[in-house]
């Protein structure tokens, strides 16, 4: 049986004169498990033609014909096919014959007298075959690759040379030679040590030093900037890099890089880096304040829908309280009255009158009217104080869908913080005691709705920063000039690192998903558009106070 088995059908070209050999020939094939499709020539000419109208896997031949021989058959397939398998089937080879068709390229040659291993024999060729393919194209590929490599290294910008374990120059490019002309001013030539063609004792020791390492093993990297030639300064990139043989070093190849232009690049960077910083940080900061902006305007439509809609059957509301409390007084009165009547009725002794007296009395005490009448007005009244509550909560809202309203107008810097603190409400109160300390202060030019907004962020920031019951302190107060509002929380302070970027956009102390670090940076920006200054002071542990001073309007005069 053969050594490998074969998959698909084998195409076989076969030289032999007699149909019974090549009939035996495919008979073992077929027995030993092989496919084969087996065509027979005899003379050069059907081989020819054979060889050049087919695809064949191997070639099988008769040493002698009578027009024709196998040689001749080998030294074509060698000329037109040189890696097809070829075979010598015969019964008339001798032993030098047999030799001196392996030497001529035969892959094995069989007897016909024992035809048993021809099978083996083919199986070995193709399998011999294959290997020579795989190794010629391998080989191939090796060239191809030296080839690339030598052309990347020789066009290469960079110098590339590497020498021996006794510093002596084995390759170099025409970058090097022009590198080193020009920054030492010497000459390369194979076989010259570096440290040698140094121009100084120093730079032959730094050589030395450089290269020993990097026999040792060592990668390393070095930056140099030789003495200016003809003017012009250089600045070098060097990699030194050892060269290993199954494990062994055996030389050092260095790159060297021109970084000049890269560098004064690099220092015209650091230059404007600053500048570009600035501009970055503007530009984020107005990206926030654009993105707020279209937030806080859909937010207005919708609180402007909102307090549309709220607005209509509060007036009812409100109204009907209004008019309910009247009627509950007027009723009050009307059942005292009543009461009075029957009262002076208990001296009558008419039967139906006492029937119609003793009902009442029992209709007032299961009725409870007299805890009706008592609680009926007070009922009334918080109703209606819920009711006027919500009116302020949308007269609020009204301000917030303002906010991007581009009209300045006089703003009471009290009333506005009020307005925040029923916006902030649900927020704070839970948490948080409220302690005004207001005085008297002078109306500011601005915009209502955007101090609004830094107000309400302030006060949900003070909050937030009361980890669970503390107070917060709201302060106003005039100095010459200027309008201050102080807004302080006994919360958990900020620390000392973090004062200096709490109005940076996008920065936050707070978990990812909980804040957008752009409350701040908006609100500085909205108090620096009104003239005005921000600023912050904190301990942590102790709380915060942010103090907001804006320019009050000037008198008339």
């Amino acid at each position: 049986m053969p050594e490998i088995i074969l998959k698909g059908t084998l195409s076989i070209l076969h030289v032999e004169d007699s149909d019974l050999d090549s009939a035996i020939a495919e008979s073992v094939l077929k027995a030993a498990g092989l496919k084969v499709n087996i065509r027979r020539v005899e003379d050069e000419e059907e081989f020819l033609l054979a060889f050049r109208s087919g695809h064949w896997d191997l070639v099988l031949a008769d040493y002698s014909l009578p027009t024709f021989n196998g040689f001749k058959a080998l030294e074509l397939t060698r000329a037109l096919q040189p890696d097809l398998p070829f075979i010598f089937l015969s019964g008339t080879m001798g032993e030098e014959l047999a030799v001196e068709s392996l030497r001529q390229g035969a892959i094995d040659y069989v007897l016909k007298n024992s035809p048993q291993r021809l099978p083996n024999s083919v199986a070995r060729a193709l399998k011999a075959a294959v290997a020579q393919r795989e190794k010629a194209a391998a080989e191939r590929e090796l060239r191809e690759s030296e080839a690339r490599l030598a052309a990347l290294i020789e066009n290469s910008q960079d110098s590339i040379w590497s020498v021996d374990r006794e510093y002596r120059l084995m390759s170099f490019n025409s970058t090097s030679l022009e590198m080193f002309k020009t920054n030492l001013g010497v000459d390369l030539a194979l076989g010259i040590r570096m440290d040698e063609i140094m121009p100084a004792e120093a730079l032959r020791a730094e050589m030395r030093e450089r290269l020993d390492r990097a026999l040792r093993g060592e990668r390393f990297l070095v930056e140099v900037s030789p003495p200016p030639r003809g003017g012009k300064e250089n600045h070098l990139e060097i990699a030194y890099n050892p060269i290993r043989v199954a494990g062994d070093v055996i030389g050092v190849v260095v790159f060297t890089r021109n970084v000049t232009e890269r560098k004064m690049a690099h220092e015209e960077i650091l230059r404007h880096r600053d500048e570009l910083e600035k501009i970055n940080a503007r530009l984020l900061e107005n990206q926030a304040q654009l993105l707020q902006s279209e937030k806080l305007a859909c937010i207005g439509q919708l609180a402007a829908g909102v307090t549309h809609e709220i607005n209509n059957p509060m007036t009812f509301v409100t109204s009907n309280l209004a008019t309910l409390t009247e009627y509950v007084e007027t009723l009050k009165m009307a059942i005292a009255e009543c009461a009075g009547l029957l009262q002076a009725a208990q001296a009558s002794s008419d039967p139906k009158i006492m029937a119609e007296l003793d009902h009442f009395r029992t209709m007032r005490r299961d009725k409870q009217l007299n805890d009706v009448l008592e609680d009926i007005g007070p009922l009334v009244t918080e109703t209606l104080n819920g009711a006027k509550r919500v009116n302020e909560i949308v007269n609020s809202l009204k301000t917030v869908a303002r906010a991007d309203d581009s009209r300045v107008q006089l703003v009471d810097v009290q009333v506005c913080l009020e307005e925040a603190l029923k916006l902030a409400w649900n927020e704070v109160k839970y948490k948080c005691t409220i302690r005004k300390d207001f005085n008297p202060v002078s109306m500011v030019s601005g915009h209502p709705g955007q101090l609004q907004q830094v107000f309400l962020n302030l006060l949900m920031n003070a909050a937030q920063a009361i980890p669970k019951k503390g107070e917060v302190i709201l302060r106003t107060r005039e100095e010459p000039g200027s309008v201050v509002l102080e807004i302080q929380d006994d919360g958990s302070g900020i620390a000392p690192e973090n004062l200096a970027k709490i109005f940076t956009p996008f920065f936050t102390t707070k978990p990812v998903g909980k804040g957008t670090g752009l409350g701040l940076s908006i609100s500085y920006g909205i108090i620096q558009a009104h003239g005005g200054t921000m600023n912050v002071k904190s301990q942590p542990g102790t709380g915060t106070t942010f103090v907001i001073s804006l320019p009050k309007l000037a008198p008339a005069t």
